[in-house]
């Protein structure tokens, strides 16, 4: 064919060579202009420049779907400083968009090179073999090669160029597929995937001019999918339109927004896309737009092949069709998903191409069926967590395919869209992936139906997902909204499960009496339904309410009567909820034993099972705490942090918050005030957007802990006594007093100190959730009365101390106190008493990782040892050197 092709061409009067004057020098070409606004292909660029500055001739294929930045890549390498240097004035950039066929392709060739006449393949030959090193961009190569009837000539032509060993070629073409018969460059430059977050912002913000903090950009990136023709042009637009404006038009215009009037590739997305979709092997295959139009419903595109058959059932050819739109580049590989299509060509086939009713519905059934998987998810049942984990990818095509369905399927296909939105709340609940838009839109398509219950169910979801997300008020709206409908309809479990989260939202607002009459309501209205598992939920709920309430005995009844209906009715999630409570409670009672840790692990390997990152990270954060408490710092920093980054995928702000603080008291108490204050600025950050007053005061209480830790003792009085303001109970009130009297106490006003500690000291000493604050307080009664001169009653706080302490594993508290018996028993000449507490401080300091401490009492113990042995028999020795001291 290819020989049919050269003899019909214009055939030269002498066979053996052309004659030299025959080649024409080529006119001073001009290269197009390197991008100057080019962000994200650094890494591309330069593996195509190592291809053609290395020894042997590089050819290099940059492939993928339209608007992709194939070209701008190009004329980066072709401007490089090392391919400049290299090359000089022998780079060459030609077009092919123009040359439909290969005798075009040589006709455009010989042109950019000035050869006219006969010949012209030879000639084209003939230049670049009496070149020095050249290197040759054949741009839009598609434009040739893609018809199947013009593909083999066209790879002859390529063959042939690539033959002459001084020429280097780059081929840019949308599609995925190589031209065959040019031993390409290893290895393979993969095909174009859009820009990564990063440099697409950079992009649209050097051509747009708007501030890298719009509030609109990475929503207006999103749509756009990060596509670098589509950023450039609506960045365009956004010169002279807000990007509020612009979201707004791409709702209502889709790609047709994306057109600057030129009718052009370059100036036109529609234009681009219709290229893509008019190749010869699409018109060639008329099932890939038939695949193609079911994925579009897809915004994370289909796992593999078998993924796309169960869609397309209806399609006979699927490989095939696969196969095409994967050489056209129409779909791409993203992560673990196969077929993608990026969402601006989906939005353009959803408008002009939507799947037909038929195939809509079968997709539409296929995605209702596996959300039926998801009723046991809250039961935690089987394996949950497995389900979670699978249909994880899945959220974002069945929240599509459904709004698309609610939309735009047929009127008996609503309701069960509806359900199946429904269904899939527990998913979104756990996996802390997708959004309330599609239970909104099937609440509004229940109403209009006249389907209450169908209405009801719809906007109790939404308040759920709210709910789990700390979005409180919008929750306690749509509770109520959903209880009173339900009250409409006499359905009494659901109404009680609305009482029930109201009441939980009041708790976490510190309304704890009106929270109780609404869960006991609720327990009432389970009972009558006969909602076994309702009830316990209620009594679990209730037993959190006391614990936040510091009712211990009572949260342990409501618990206790929780675990049994729970495990009457096979509810795992509900039965390990409350092994995880009844662990807080040992916590928060400061009664915890070695077991208490072990059942919080159990619990968070339970949880972890169901795919429940919210009950996993409550249990490290638990344990964390307890850790915290008993000075195990670097095992609460790894559980805490690990905690952090499970509140986050579920977007559970007030775990994630408490998590920053805890993080932050360890680093108080490790001496690090620059980190501490990071972290609790980070909780009080998280704190303001749930407008939680409890974590607000403790981290202000924080500020002026850092204050006197800096010895700034003005500073530290101001900040203790702003948080007055923010207390709400006598231990709140009582943790100021202690703030303040550590103030005085540093100041030297022991009296006011005094006053102030016994203040405190009786709040804490009956209340079992301050053990910390009581020993705290003790301690720096001992302090005072060493500071007034007063040895027998100092020891009588530090052992007091001791007897608060040892119960409940206070470390770090326990070793100062010894320290201070040791330093006691020194004074009043008892060597032998001294050396034992001091031991006992060390062994405490070693146990909490306090490695300073650890050297400096090892050696005042060293020196007091010796001191002792050198005494003359029946002396008992003075005071001890100073760790470091010599004799002279």
């Amino acid at each position: 064919m290819f020989e049919q092709l050269i003899q019909v061409l214009p055939k030269r009067e002498q066979n053996d060579s052309l004659a030299a004057t025959d080649i024409q020098p080529p006119n001073k070409h001009i290269l197009p202009a390197t991008p100057s606004i080019f962000y994200g292909r650094e890494k591309i660029v330069d593996q195509v420049i190592q291809s053609v500055i290395a020894k042997e001739p590089g050819y290099t294929a940059i492939l993928g779907v339209g608007g992709m930045g194939k070209t701008s890549v190009s004329l980066a390498v072709l401007h490089h400083h090392k391919v400049v240097s290299l090359y000089g004035e022998r780079r060459w950039f030609i077009s092919c968009e123009a040359a439909s066929t290969p005798q075009g392709l040589i006709s455009t060739i010989a042109n950019a090179l000035n050869q006219t006449k006969d010949n012209l393949h030879d000639k084209i030959l003939k230049f670049f073999k009496e070149q020095p090193r050249t290197l040759l961009v054949l741009d839009n190569f598609e434009t040739p090669w893609e018809p199947a009837s013009m593909r083999r000539d066209t790879e002859e032509i390529l063959a042939s160029l690539t033959s002459i060993k001084s020429l280097n070629l780059i081929v840019t073409l949308r599609g995925s597929e190589r031209p065959l018969k040019t031993q390409w460059t290893r290895p393979f430059l993969p095909p174009l995937n859009p820009l990564g977050l990063q440099a697409a912002r950079s992009t649209f913000i050097s051509i747009s001019d708007i501030s890298d903090k719009d509030p609109n950009l990475e929503e207006l990136l999103r749509v756009v999918d990060n596509l670098p023709l589509a950023i450039t042009l609506m960045a365009n637009l956004a010169q002279f339109e807000t990007t509020d404006i612009l979201l707004r038009r791409w709702k209502l215009e889709r790609t047709s927004v994306f057109d600057r009037g030129e009718q052009h590739r370059l100036s036109s997305l529609e234009i681009s896309i219709k290229i893509s979709l008019q190749s010869p092997r699409m018109t060639q295959n008329p099932d890939a737009l038939g695949v193609l139009r079911l994925l579009a419903l897809l915004p994370d595109g289909a796992a593999d092949e078998r993924h796309v058959a169960s869609i397309a059932s209806n399609i006979r050819y699927v490989s095939r069709a696969t196969s095409t739109l994967k050489q056209v580049a129409l779909v791409y590989s993203h992560g673990r998903r196969s077929f993608r299509i990026l969402a601006p060509i989906r939005a353009f086939l959803l408008e002009y191409y939507p799947p037909d009713t038929s195939s809509m519905s079968t997709v539409q059934r296929y995605y209702e069926s596996i959300t039926t998987e998801c009723a046991d998810i809250e039961l935690g049942k089987g394996n949950s967590g497995a389900i979670v984990t699978r249909m994880s990818p899945e959220i974002g095509n069945i929240q599509a395919v459904l709004e698309y369905a609610m939309d735009s399927g047929r009127p008996e296909d609503v309701p069960r869209a509806i359900q199946a939105a429904i269904h899939i709340t527990d998913l979104l609940k756990y996996s802390g992936l997708g959004t309330t838009l599609t239970l909104a839109k099937g609440a509004d398509k229940a109403c209009q139906l006249g389907m209450t219950k169908l209405q009801a169910d719809s906007i109790r979801c939404q308040a759920e997902l709210h709910y789990s997300r700390s979005k409180r008020e919008l929750a306690t709206a749509q509770f109520q909204e959903a209880l009173e409908l339900y009250r409409k309809e006499g359905l009494l479990a659901q109404e009680g499960r609305c009482l029930m989260m109201l009441g939980m939202i009041g708790c976490q607002g510190g309304n704890y009496e009106a929270a109780t009459t609404h869960i006991l309501s609720a327990i009432e209205l389970h009972r009558q339904a006969g909602d076994a598992i309702g009830e316990a939920d209620c009594r679990l709920r209730l037993a959190q309410n006391a614990t936040w309430r510091k009712n211990y005995d009572e949260a342990m009844t409501h618990v206790s009567i929780a675990v049994g209906l729970f495990q009457a009715e096979g509810h795992r999630r509900g039965y390990v909820r409350c092994l995880w409570l009844i662990s807080v409670l040992a916590v928060e009672r400061r009664a915890y034993k070695t077991e208490t840790g072990q059942q919080l692990l159990d619990a968070a390997s339970q949880y972890h099972d169901m795919g429940d990152d919210t009950g996993e990270a409550n249990c490290y954060r638990i344990l964390g705490r307890m850790y915290l408490q008993t000075a195990r710092y670097s095992d609460a920093e790894e559980l805490l942090l690990k905690a952090i980054r499970l509140y986050k995928n579920v977007q559970w702000i007030y775990g994630e918050a408490d998590c920053n603080q805890a993080l932050g008291e360890i680093s108080i108490c490790q001496g690090n005030g620059v980190t501490a204050a990071a972290h609790f600025d980070r909780a009080r950050e998280l704190y303001a957007l749930l407008n939680h007053s409890g974590g607000l005061m403790f981290c202000a209480k924080a500020d002026g802990d850092l204050a006197l830790q800096r010895g700034e003792h003005g500073l530290a009085k101001e900040k203790y006594e702003g948080v007055l303001r923010m207390c709400r109970s006598p231990v709140d009130f009582a943790r100021v007093d202690f703030g303040i009297g550590n103030v005085a106490l540093a100041l030297g006003d022991l009296n006011k100190a005094r006053e102030l500690f016994m203040k405190a000291l009786q709040v804490f000493e009956p209340d079992t959730s301050a053990i910390l604050e009581q020993a705290q307080t003790l301690y720096q009664l001992g302090e005072l009365e060493l500071s007034s001169g007063q040895e027998r009653g100092a020891e009588d706080y530090f052992k007091r101390t001791l007897a608060v302490c040892s119960p409940v594993d206070i470390i770090p508290t326990q070793a100062d106190c010894f320290v201070k018996l040791a330093e006691g028993a020194v004074r009043q000449s008892k060597p032998e008493e001294a050396v034992a507490r001091y031991e006992s401080a060390i062994a405490l300091y070693r146990q909490a990782g306090n490695d300073a401490s650890v050297h400096y009492y090892s050696g005042v113990l060293q020196s007091l040892v010796e001191l002792t042995l050198r005494s003359p028999p029946g002396e008992k020795g003075g005071e001890p050197k100073e760790h470091g001291e010599t004799d002279n």
